[in-house]
């Protein structure tokens, strides 16, 4: 029987995907930096993933087949030097403690911000078009790096089997993204000029799904994910009845980066700016690869997850 590892167990995708590995009765153990408060049905280590010790020390007792790879600093706007030893290095220890304990897979949470955002971006993007972070923006460069580093490490081991998955935006009812804090207000306020441009949500259901396929799967890849259908900030409005203002792009970076500073938001311009080019990924390698369709279209992600904040 296989044995998996999920890095970041109690963090927001972790903490579901590790109640379907419960549920499903799969051997598995978790790692994550906070204490474990007693609660856990399965093995659990409270470590820091900078810590190349523990982690040696874990893997070489627990002997873990499939690693899928979950934690991360997610804020885009907070701590960089401590984003980057996170996403970055991190990740680095993390696969090599799990390789030299025997780990025959890996998983990587990976995201769509790793083609960065370009006013040029096709629509959709496919596997094939090229990784172009955008510089300002950690959050895309750090999962681009994350990224080149599991590749170089696929490289020098290729009897290892992977996979990459190259998330779209995620909502639910405990996320904490950029994009779910502006969904929050009771206006969607946007530039004339970008009512129509495409985006895509995926279910947080949809993606502890994919996730659980792809720890499953003996297959090697990388892969969009995301809902067939995107949506626009035109159709959001439309179908939630937010009220909707045009406004300029300078005035919404003003008052966005007003608001990170009183600690009204805990993002500003940057993310903001961030979503006003399309990123809309091409999803046909998925289909081919996992028995995986998603069960919400992107406006639909968006009414779930209205309807969730509404109940806390």
């Amino acid at each position: 029987m296989k044995k998996y590892c999920i890095t970041g167990v109690n963090g927001y995708i972790g903490s579901l995907l590790g109640q379907k590995f419960v549920d499903e009765n799969i051997q598995f153990i978790g790692l994550d930096m906070q204490a474990d408060k007693g609660d856990k049905d399965y093995p659990y280590h409270q470590v820091n993933i900078m810590d190349k010790d523990k982690l040696n020390e874990i893997f070489q007792k627990e002997k873990v087949d499939v690693l899928i790879h979950l934690a991360a600093y997610g804020a885009p706007e907070g701590d960089e030097q401590l984003a980057y030893n996170t996403n970055v290095k991190g990740t680095e220890n993390v696969i090599a403690a799990a390789k030299a304990g025997g780990m025959k897979r890996i998983v990587l949470s990976s995201s769509a911000a790793a083609y960065g955002s370009h006013p040029d971006n096709p629509v959709p993007m496919t596997e094939d078009h090229p990784l172009r972070a955008n510089d300002n923006y950690y959050y895309s460069v750090h999962k681009k790096t994350q990224e080149e580093v599991v590749k170089t490490f696929l490289k020098k081991n290729p009897k290892i089997n992977y996979m990459i998955l190259r998330l779209c935006i995620v909502l639910g009812k405990n996320i904490n993204n950029p994009t779910g804090v502006f969904l929050k207000s009771p206006f969607l306020v946007n530039p004339p000029k970008s009512l129509d441009t495409p985006i895509q949500f995926i279910h947080e259901n949809d993606v502890v799904e994919v996730l659980y396929l792809a720890a499953k799967s003996s297959k090697s890849a990388i892969m969009n994910v995301a809902p067939d259908h995107p949506t626009t900030v035109r159709e959001m409005a439309k179908t939630t009845g937010k009220i909707l203002i045009k406004a300029p792009l300078g005035i919404m970076t003003f008052f966005a980066n007003l608001s990170k500073a009183l600690r009204l938001s805990s993002v500003g311009g940057k993310s903001l700016n961030f979503t006003m080019n399309p990123i809309v990924v091409d999803t046909t390698l998925l289909k081919k690869t996992l028995p995986f369709k998603p069960n919400y279209k992107s406006v639909e992600v968006l009414v779930d997850y209205l309807a969730e904040i509404k109940k806390n």
